[in-house]
């Protein structure tokens, strides 16, 4: 069995310090990864250097969903709606707030052809919200 490396979300910069306590933002990290030709897939998150939160968090997490896209329903993709598409939920991972830390996260077998990932973060006390954030997926070949 062989395995490859896919990097839906390269290192970058991810600054969420404008929220307030009654506001939560969700993003769209990556859609449509094709994940067809993969039986096992493990998700790797990491928090790199320059991370800084001193905001207290009451959500902090990314959705894995298993990612039904077509292009034959267009109302599936109405702009209005935070999570597009066909979508179901397989997976979450909660996220620390410390550099340097590693999450790893197994996407349970029923997770089909693509996946999608969401971020949603949402304070309880305000302060920075400053994330250096990449995602590797670990894809286990048929």
């Amino acid at each position: 069995m062989t395995s490859r490396i896919i990097r839906p979300v390269e290192r970058g910069v991810y600054d969420f310090s404008g929220l307030a306590t009654s506001g939560a933002a969700t993003i769209t990290l990556a859609r449509q990864i094709n994940v067809t030709a993969y039986k096992e897939v493990t998700v790797y998150t990491r928090l790199h250097t320059g991370t800084s939160v001193t905001a207290t968090l009451a959500t902090n997490s990314i959705a894995i969903n298993a990612d039904g896209y077509t292009d034959e329903d267009p109302a599936s993709n109405d702009a209005n709606n935070a999570v597009q598409g066909f979508q179901s939920q397989v997976a979450s991972i909660t996220l620390g707030t410390s550099p340097g830390s590693l999450v790893v996260t197994a996407v349970p077998s029923n997770f089909g052809s693509m996946l999608s990932l969401f971020w949603s973060v949402k304070p309880s006390v305000t302060g920075t919200i400053r994330f250096f954030l990449s995602m590797d997926l670990i894809c286990k070949e048929y």
